[in-house]
């Protein structure tokens, strides 16, 4: 009971620690310098349209999936014996 207690907050720390730097990049990359809208007319409308339903993908792609996976692992189902070839996951996958 122990090692799972241990093994979940590892879990729970790494996929944070993960989610904060791509969420980070993702800044970055959406970050609109102050010369661009004088430059690009309307870049920051279109910028602000794309931002929320990219960064949610982005957050549910990187942190809540693989998250949900690793705590299913460690709690002791056998998730990735889900993704081998000729398993439900691997459909899925290809």
């Amino acid at each position: 009971m122990l090692r799972f207690c241990i093994i979940t907050i590892l879990v729970v720390i790494l996929a944070r620690l993960v989610s904060i730097v791509a969420l980070g990049a993702f800044e970055r990359v959406f970050g609109i310098n102050a010369d661009f809208p004088r430059r690009y007319r309307g870049l920051d409308q279109r910028v602000s349209r794309y931002y929320m339903p990219l960064r949610r993908i982005l957050s549910g792609t990187i942190y809540r999936r693989p998250h949900l996976l690793a705590l299913l692992e460690a709690s002791g189902l056998n998730v990735l014996a889900w993704f081998h070839s000729g398993q439900t996951g691997a459909r899925l996958l290809s």
